[in-house]
């Protein structure tokens, strides 16, 4: 048997998993851990003396989560960045899921073109 002893009991260093949109309110929480100090979660729902009832609340209280076509800059960065269209697609749906398209027919007609390339190629 062995026994490891510290040599500094007070320091901990740890390393916080990353998490999906699409997981919710440990997305928030995650994110409000890496930004703003706390020490409670009363600490974390609370942004300039306004207590928020969900960390998604405090998010955007923050400004983190401010405009609408946030889902549209996602899509266009996919796009730039020459994702895959299947890869364009899955995004699309979690965008969709998460409710972060304002206009959804509205993003599938402008971007169609992007998001079906394979298919058009496969196809003729």
């Amino acid at each position: 048997m062995k026994a490891v002893m510290r040599v500094n009991p007070a320091s901990h260093i740890t390393r916080l998993p990353s998490f999906r949109p699409s997981q919710g309110e440990i997305f928030y929480l995650r994110l409000l851990l890496t930004l703003q100090p706390s020490r409670s979660f009363q600490d974390l729902h609370t942004v300039n003396g306004i207590v928020y009832g969900s960390f998604q609340e405090c998010a955007i209280g923050l400004g983190l989560f401010a405009t609408e076509s946030e889902g549209e800059y996602a899509l266009v960065e996919a796009i730039t960045t020459l994702q895959t269209p299947h890869q364009l697609r899955v995004l699309f749906v979690h965008l969709l899921v998460n409710d972060c398209l304002p206009t959804p027919l509205e993003m599938r007609e402008r971007y169609q073109v992007e998001i079906s390339k394979d298919f058009y190629y496969e196809h003729s």
